[in-house]
């Protein structure tokens, strides 16, 4: 059995992967992107960045390629359109070498990483990772259009390929269902790629639902992959992503279905309550009592 807190299990195994890089000692580890979704990509970078801790190098994100590349930032790199650097502790590099990490299966354990982080270290790496300041603006604005005043519960339903790939498709009616039996005050923020989720909360809950407008799954086709030649796609839903899941952070609890998107939510927020939707969740008084908690949680938060 594993004792080990999770923090240092986390620095261990980090400790551990970095091993693989000790020819990046005194210089820089440039990591490479790979085909993913964003946040799969932001797991992997905070993985990199504990890893070039381990090392006391520096890391450089070399991000040109999948699909949040657009016209405007070849050449450049696209994380830079979402956060304010692609290069993290430079100082660090004092003319050593350079170890690149392309989209290997090693550089993807750095995702791994990013993904079984306790949320503590992940929240203390990510405030590295700063956002530019208009996508943070965006999100001010509607937080204080339609947040404040009203108690507010955050709803992750990440479908499309998730569920026909990671993860076993949880009925959209036991979402509903789960979600009827709380306080008639709460309002529910919903962010989601399945259109038809969406409708179906709107259909059962009118008023009381919150979302932004933006491009959502009408049948099925994961919403970060598109046609190459759409215009500055790439950048509109990442940005929107983005946005969800600093959105998610701010609500006073979340109920979500695994994904990475609002995961990275409890990372931005690590003291937030949260209740993850899967068939291992347990049994239904199990359930009814995580609803009972989050439901406590987003009240005495109003």
């Amino acid at each position: 059995m594993n004792v080990l807190p999770p923090r240092v299990r986390n620095r261990f195994a980090a400790l551990k992967l970095a091993c693989s890089y000790l020819g990046a000692a005194r210089g820089e580890m440039v990591l490479h992107d790979r085909p993913g979704g964003l946040f799969s990509l932001y797991c992997q970078v905070l993985g990199g960045l504990l890893v070039s801790d381990q090392l006391g190098c520096s890391l450089r994100l070399h991000f040109v390629t999948g699909d949040y590349r657009t016209p405007d930032c070849s050449g450049t790199g696209w994380w830079t359109q979402f956060f304010e650097s692609d290069v993290y502790n430079p100082e660090r590099k004092r003319g050593g070498n350079s170890v690149e990490l392309p989209a290997t299966r090693k550089s993807a354990r750095l995702a791994h990483l990013g993904v079984d982080m306790d949320r503590h270290l992940a929240f203390h790496l990510s405030r590295r990772l700063l956002i530019r300041s208009e996508i943070l603006e965006e999100t001010d604005g509607f937080e204080r259009q339609c947040f404040r005043g009203h108690p507010m519960l955050g709803i992750h339903y990440r479908g499309t390929d998730k569920l026909l790939i990671e993860a076993v498709r949880i009925p959209y009616d036991h979402v509903s269902g789960m979600l009827s039996r709380l306080d008639p005050r709460i309002r529910f923020f919903v962010a989601t790629d399945e259109q038809a989720f969406l409708d179906a909360l709107i259909r059962d809950f009118g008023q009381r639902i919150v979302f932004r407008e933006q491009h959502r799954s009408r049948d099925g086709t994961p919403v970060h992959h598109f046609d190459a030649d759409e215009n500055e796609t790439g950048f509109t839903r990442g940005r929107d992503a983005i946005i969800d899941a600093l959105l998610l952070s701010r609500c006073a609890a979340i109920v979500r279905t695994p994904s990475n998107l609002s995961l990275a939510s409890t990372f931005l927020n690590p003291s937030i309550p949260a209740l993850v939707l899967k068939p291992e969740t347990g049994s239904r008084s199990r359930i009814n009592h995580g609803i009972r908690k989050i439901e406590q949680a987003v009240i005495s938060a109003r």
